[in-house]
């Protein structure tokens, strides 16, 4: 579903979607904060929500996630370092991080 005309907050219950294992959304203008609930998708394998305007706190919470693309959305302050030893692409270019790696 990228690339659309979609805005506004993420659904709090995305994380119902438990089958999902790819979710792309880049593109479009979705704005606030990364839902806890991404989480709950445990065979979520690629994460793709890049040229959005969300921001708040990145989370990093789900084992088998090798793919996170964040780039060019409004997340600041600190990289996470929390991510799973399976990620092997991670994207956070493009936002107002901070601080130290």
């Amino acid at each position: 579903m990228s690339r659309n005309n979609f805005s506004g907050e993420l659904p709090e219950n995305i994380g119902n979607a438990r089958a999902i294992m790819i979710l792309m959304l880049s593109g479009n203008n979705f704005s606030g904060h990364i839902p806890v609930s991404i989480s709950n998708i445990y065979w979520l394998l690629r994460l793709d929500l890049s040229r959005n305007r969300l921001s708040g706190p990145v989370f990093a919470d789900n084992p088998l996630l090798a793919y996170i693309d964040l780039s060019y959305n409004e997340f600041s302050g600190e990289i996470p370092v929390t991510f799973s030893t399976e990620t092997q692409i991670l994207s956070l270019g493009g936002n107002k991080f901070s601080g130290g790696l």
